[in-house]
């Protein structure tokens, strides 16, 4: 592997790290030994501003897809587009294959050819799928799942496809939550997704049309959250989902296409908070989108087009919000023309 880099300032600093983060300090324009696959090029700021005009992979230019590349500046805040160094403390960070034609068939499906150069974060959910290495026993399809890192994607949002959205919303308590959500409950069910989950919920049967008559006077920070901040405007079904430790969901994809609903909760719609539980041992993975790094934060997910599992990797049961009902906005078809779903 040779790596170049032509720039308005000699580069002082650079390294790659792998899907796992393992680092590799390398020299430019020299041969080195890499195992093949995805790594971040960081090309750390090191004293003064610096302009990437082009990089080359083994001698030939990635041309344009430069501008798939992102800066975090000293205080943590991403820039995209961004090739150049400005500030202490800051890195410039590019995503790329060993094998040019990997790395060009990945961008060029995923990013319409006239958003090179714009601000790719404001159209695409980016996500890198990394390996998840599992500490207790579960089965070979689970642990060889999490293992298997994909790497780098671009999705379009408000589509079919669109994986995940984290929401930088401010939440009540947890414990206020958990309170009303025993307040509306009006079904448990113990022991489901076979035998690893319980579930309270406040839908008689099974979540779908007709949108169900909320009294949220049992359930007012609810109604702040989902209506006022995450936007709903009617609910379809809430549930607090228990998993297990040391369990899993089995792989699969929900559903949901024969319902009445799915019209109202197709794309990336689906709340999902993490409310209990240890987040560093547990792990939600989401197809090629990869593990949701969402730890205790609310979030949108697309659990329709995507295959996912939930693992508890801990001693101590943890505990989700989930959430369908009638959020709006427009869902702008497929989005994707990708066939590896």
């Amino acid at each position: 592997m040779k790596i170049s880099i032509e720039s308005n300032r000699p580069i002082k600093e650079n390294f790659l790290l792998d899907l796992s983060g393992n680092r590799t300090d390398f020299k430019l324009d020299e041969d080195f030994s890499l195992d093949d696959g995805w790594y971040e090029l960081n090309l750390p700021y090191t004293g003064q501003r610096t302009e990437i005009k082009d990089v080359k992979l083994n001698d030939e230019s990635i041309e344009h897809t430069l501008y798939t590349g992102y800066y975090v500046d000293g205080n943590g805040s991403e820039h995209q587009p961004a090739a150049a160094m400005w500030d202490e403390g800051g890195v410039m960070k590019l995503w790329i294959h060993t094998k040019l034609g990997v790395f060009l068939d990945r961008v060029f499906t995923e990013i319409d050819g006239g958003d090179f150069g714009k601000n790719l974060f404001t159209k695409y959910v980016f996500t890198v799928d990394r390996p998840c290495v599992l500490e207790n026993q579960f089965p070979e399809s689970i642990k060889s799942y999490l293992a298997n890192g994909d790497g780098p994607h671009w999705w379009k949002t408000d589509t079919d496809y669109t994986p995940y959205k984290i929401l930088d919303i401010e939440t009540p308590e947890v414990d206020d939550i958990i309170e009303e959500m025993n307040a509306i409950n009006v079904r448990d069910i113990t022991g489901a997704f076979r035998g690893v989950m319980d579930i309270k919920t406040n839908s008689p049967t099974k979540s779908d049309l007709p949108f169900l008559d909320m009294d949220w006077s049992k359930a007012p920070k609810m109604k702040e959250l989902l209506i006022d901040k995450v936007g709903y405007k009617n609910i379809l079904s809430i549930s607090m989902q228990t998993l297990y430790p040391k369990s899993h969901l089995f792989m699969h994809r929900d559903d949901h296409y024969s319902r009445k609903k799915y019209s109202v909760i197709r794309g990336c719609k689906k709340f999902y908070w993490p409310l209990k539980g240890d987040w560093s041992k547990n792990h939600f993975k989401l197809g090629k989108a990869g593990v949701v790094p969402f730890k205790n934060r609310p979030c949108l997910i697309n659990t329709l087009e995507h295959t996912h599992t939930a693992v508890n990797d801990s001693d101590e049961p943890r505990s989700v919000l989930i959430v369908y009902g009638d959020l709006p906005g427009d869902i702008l078809g497929p989005g994707d023309q990708r066939d590896d779903k």
